[in-house]
């Protein structure tokens, strides 16, 4: 059976790949290895919006599950002893749309698939794509567990991050270990009154909380948060697999032993964990696409380095190929000259500075200076300097002039290392 479009994984970028594609009347096949869509995925996340309901104003619809609408974020910072800490708050207040949305991935991810399907894509569960059809160096279909061979104009890949289709197509080789990411996430349940009072804010709104430093990351690389949901709250830690030195499930376990984050979690019930692989890639891939096929998503190697956050790119990037499919479709030519525009659009967009600059940020964060030694450097600031000058018996001028005259003599120099560090090398 030929279709016009095959589409290979039924997570963000490749629910929104077909979607768009069935939208505009092609023959759109979507396969996913799992037995729903999100099946695989660490369940429980937060979504920046970003610009989401503007792009994709059909995402905005009242029947998206969505388990919290976030109008703030904390940031807490603890130093490496693991007992003392401090934080810092973003009071945004309630706006339309919120900032962020906190999902189930084996909830939200089935429900975008189901736009696909309402466009008019066919959509395969429990169905693993192990090759691809070659007609020379042309990709021109998909062959899948089973040795069943489906032929079509465009292949594109949003298989994830071990992508066998962008391996067999050519586009690139087998991740390195230091293109890889670990998440641990556990669920807890909890009851939407505790949770009120656990995660308030000055404004009266729940905040999501994003943790460095202390104990479980060795002030070195990763951070863990909490995602509080409605009657549920959701704990992950992230850290990059190259530098792991212990188990995953140890570290964790040492967060959840921290005594404000067993206040957050006091009453509450874990009803499941679950582990995954992430991308970590610091420069994505050679290729995104070729003769006939185009990568998205996990599969291309989009994400943000620093956070292993990855669903807005994968969002973008599959609407970046259906665009693309669409118009070479239309003119009859799927060749390389005919999708390269699909690689001019995500190298133009936020995907392409976001790697870039991620990269750039998570090797001076996680290696050059470590989360913990921008807290300590926070605290001192704050704590060392700024309640040191903040009153003078010669008044408020005086106060003022003298912590001017400290922080050029004193805390510049301090300043310009650290962040300097950011810009250029040996600063």
């Amino acid at each position: 059976m030929n279709y016009d479009v095959i589409v290979v994984g039924a997570g963000p970028a490749g629910s929104v790949a077909a979607k768009l594609c069935a939208d505009k009347g092609l023959k759109t096949l979507l396969l996913e290895m799992g037995r729903e869509p999100g099946e695989k995925n660490c369940s429980g996340t937060t979504i920046p919006l970003f610009n989401l309901y503007e792009d994709f104003p059909w995402i905005n619809d009242p029947e998206m599950p969505i388990t919290r609408n976030v109008y703030s974020n904390t940031h807490y910072w603890v130093f490496p002893d693991g007992e003392r800490w401090f934080k810092t708050e973003a009071v945004g207040g309630v706006v339309t749309p919120p900032r962020a949305v906190n999902v189930y991935r084996d909830l939200w991810d089935p429900w975008l698939a189901s736009k696909a399907m309402d466009a008019g894509a066919e959509l395969r569960k429990s169905t693993t794509v192990w090759d691809v059809i070659k007609e020379g160096d042309a990709v021109c279909g998909v062959v899948t567990h089973t040795g069943e061979k489906i032929r079509s104009g465009v292949v594109i890949a949003a298989d994830g991050l071990n992508s066998m289709v962008s391996i067999k197509a050519g586009l690139r080789d087998k991740r390195r270990v230091d293109e890889y990411g670990v998440c641990v996430k556990y669920d807890f349940e909890s009851t939407p009154e505790h949770i009120e009072v656990a995660f308030n804010m000055a404004d009266g709104q729940v905040a999501n909380e994003s943790w460095y430093g202390g104990t479980w990351s060795s002030g070195r690389t990763g951070y863990c948060w909490l995602f509080p949901n409605y009657d549920s709250i959701s704990v992950g830690l992230f850290t990059l697999l190259s530098d792991l030195k212990e188990n995953p499930f140890v570290l964790m376990q040492r967060f959840l032993e921290h005594p404000l984050v067993k206040t957050k979690l006091k009453g509450a019930k874990p009803r499941y964990y679950s582990v995954r692989n992430l991308n970590s890639c610091k420069n994505g891939v050679d290729k995104t696409c070729a003769d006939g096929i185009m990568a998205v998503g996990d599969a291309a190697g989009f994400t943000c380095v620093v956070e292993g956050c990855g669903i807005p790119a994968a969002l973008w990037s599959g609407k970046f190929a259906a665009e693309t499919a669409i118009d070479a479709i239309a003119s009859g030519d799927v060749s390389y000259s005919g999708l390269k525009a699909y690689e001019t659009k995500w190298k133009n967009s936020f995907i392409a500075r976001d790697m870039a600059g991620s990269k750039k940020t998570s090797d001076w964060l996680y290696k050059t200076v470590g989360a913990e030694g921008i807290g300590l450097f926070i605290q001192h600031a704050i704590e060392g300097w700024m309640l040191k000058h903040g009153w003078s018996e010669g008044g408020h001028d005086d106060a003022c002039r003298s912590l001017m005259e400290d922080f050029i003599q004193s805390q510049l120099p301090r300043y310009l290392k650290l962040y300097g560090s950011l810009y250029e090398e040996g600063v």
